[in-house]
């Protein structure tokens, strides 16, 4: 994809912040053979101007492997619908908030534990990508226009990319990530995107915009439709929410993080999956600033 920055940073010039030291070479597998189509659900964090990162993550799957995550997902009998950013949080008293008010320590155990053996136990896929969002506002315009899908040919700009937003960093890595994990010709990557997020809407023409950009005919046609859903009717998108919100937490605060975010990082961690991280260091390889060495980097 010769008109995506982020295209090109793969391989050992890649920069991945792992949960394990694993990761997946090849498509995912279901018990049925290679995923032939997969629904991937998406979310996001760290969209503000003054937020240190900014993150696009979600899950991928085949029906197969999505119908036996949302049989486990309510597995402990609880269909209370999971926010992160409420079920994390605690008021100056140390007490849950929001639908978690008035439950228990052992109640919200259970509940976290029931969601998080729905992600480990099926074989659903993560992709997503942070950015340090202070490092890239300090680039130039052109230098933002480059890294969020500009295309500079014959002395002006032929695609404009989106200048000041690191969000377009990460959707569109998103988006390479979960249309290659699609082997199979005549099949497709399907995405969902929460209905009440800020930026659903904007996803939905950046999708329609990397379609039209890509010159590349295969991957085009591997890019399937995009849908905007409820998260209450969708766990997946559910999880998609708690991955986001722990990664974000991780990113941004390292082994400081919250007990029960660290807990989370500690069950996934098996599963061996990675986020992409576009650090400063990153982003001047992909703009030509510095050589394209080994600049992977690994978070413990």
């Amino acid at each position: 994809m010769q008109t995506h920055a982020a295209s090109q940073a793969r391989g050992p010039d890649s920069v991945r912040v792992p949960l394990g030291l694993r990761h997946w070479d090849h498509p995912p597998y279901s018990a049925h053979g290679p995923i032939l189509m997969i629904q991937v659900y998406i979310y996001d964090s760290g969209i503000h101007e003054e937020s240190p990162l900014c993150i696009v993550a979600g899950y991928g799957g085949s029906d197969t492997q999505w119908g036996d995550f949302y049989t486990r997902w309510n597995g402990d009998g609880c269909y209370t619908e999971f926010h992160a950013t409420d079920f994390f949080r605690r008021d100056q008293g140390g007490r849950r908030v929001g639908a978690y008010a008035r439950w228990q320590d052992a109640e919200a155990y259970e509940y976290l534990r029931s969601r998080l053996d729905a992600i480990v136990r099926t074989n659903i896929f993560l992709v997503g990508a942070m950015v340090d969002a202070h490092a890239f506002r300090g680039f130039t315009e052109g230098e933002w226009r480059y890294l969020t899908g500009g295309s500079w040919k014959h002395g002006k700009w032929r695609v404009s990319g989106t200048p000041k937003k690191p969000y377009y960093v990460a959707f569109q890595e998103v988006v390479i990530r979960a249309v290659e994990a699609v082997k199979r010709p005549r099949m497709q990557a399907h995405f969902y995107f929460d209905e009440n997020k800020q930026l659903s809407s904007v996803a939905q023409r950046l999708y329609v915009q990397i379609k039209q950009d890509c010159e590349d005919p295969v991957f085009v046609s591997k890019m399937g439709e995009t849908t905007q859903a409820s998260s209450f009717n969708h766990p997946r998108l559910q999880a998609a929410d708690l991955i986001t919100y722990c990664w974000y937490q991780f990113g941004e605060h390292g082994k400081g993080a919250k007990k029960e975010v660290l807990g989370v990082m500690d069950v996934l961690a098996p599963k061996g999956d990675e986020v992409m991280f576009f650090t400063k260091e990153t982003m001047e390889k992909l703009l030509g600033r510095r050589p394209m060495t080994d600049g992977r980097t690994m978070v413990p």
